[in-house]
């Protein structure tokens, strides 16, 4: 039976993150690239939940289903930045930008400071960079992409650090389309490295 199970519990995981957040493909790769035994952490929890609920017959208690801080509320802003992703716990930073992948529009054009882990993909010969950030049992991985202010002129990797450093990466929050699919953006970043 649990050969059958893991597998429409995936599936089933992938529906739901695929039908809540968009397209984040790009974000994904990155993520599959720099930890790719969370998803394998994250089937086997599930497996083990749907277990114990067909032995004891109450639901069970997934990371999927349980429920995220409302952010709405929060002021995350500290006089210079609108949004300091730096200021806030572990939980309430992986919400907020959870938040952002969902409503974007109520991020668009606020100056955001966030910290993370660096990562890099590329595609079709285009350089994507983020900063993955964790939650608090660092099982699970949301990307904030950023553009650099000057990263017309940088190059990948002379002008990047190694990926796995922390970073504090500030910029102007927006979106832009690619194909056909919208992605979100810190643009006109700075980064520096994390102390």
């Amino acid at each position: 039976m649990k050969k059958r199970l893991v597998p429409a519990l995936t599936a089933l995981t992938m529906a739901l993150c695929a039908a809540g957040c968009g397209d984040t493909s790009t974000i994904d790769k990155i993520i599959d690239s720099s930890s790719p035994s969370a998803e394998d952490q994250l089937v086997d929890e599930l497996a083990k939940q749907a277990e114990a609920q067909a032995e004891t017959g109450l639901a069970p208690q997934t990371k999927a289903s349980a429920s995220l801080p409302d952010v709405t509320d929060i002021d995350a802003s500290n006089g210079e930045f609108d949004v300091d992703l730096t200021e806030l716990d572990s939980n309430m930073t992986y919400a907020m930008v959870y938040d952002m992948m969902v409503n974007p529009d109520n991020y668009e054009g606020k100056l955001v400071k966030a910290r993370g882990t660096f990562a890099h993909t590329e595609e079709n010969g285009n350089h994507y960079f983020a900063v993955l950030i964790a939650d608090a049992t660092a099982c699970c991985s949301q990307g904030l992409e950023f553009k650099l202010k000057n990263a017309d002129s940088l190059t990948f990797p002379d002008d990047y650090p190694e990926e796995g450093t922390e970073l504090i990466i500030t910029g102007t929050f927006g979106s832009y389309k690619e194909d056909r699919y919208t992605y979100i953006e810190l643009a006109d970043a700075a980064m520096e490295k994390a102390e």
